[in-house]
């Protein structure tokens, strides 16, 4: 689950912070699995700690799911930039 939704994250991150085009069946492919994660997630899932709801550790799953999503898309960007401003060229 988490690894579709890190997917969906940098799509979206690039097009917001590097400006890049998607075409309209790259939106439609995003869309189609935002919306099978979705439906994976609302189906019924057994308890393990009855002392949790089950609603309180979806909530947790989801921020721990998106910390781990945001750090990795911030370094995805800090090496997409550093890489295209002549940093990682090899001067030999």
């Amino acid at each position: 689950m988490s690894y579709q939704l890190k997917i969906l994250t940098t799509a979206l991150f690039s097009v917001a912070v590097l400006h890049k085009i998607l075409s309209r069946l790259q939106w439609l492919s995003l869309i189609l699995l935002f919306v099978g994660v979705a439906v994976v997630q609302l189906q019924p899932t057994q308890v393990v700690n009855p002392a949790t709801s089950s609603m309180q550790q979806v909530y947790k799953c989801f921020i721990n799911i998106y910390i781990y999503i945001y750090i990795y898309i911030y370094i995805f960007i800090y090496l997409y930039i550093l890489y295209y401003t002549g940093w990682f060229k090899n001067d030999t």
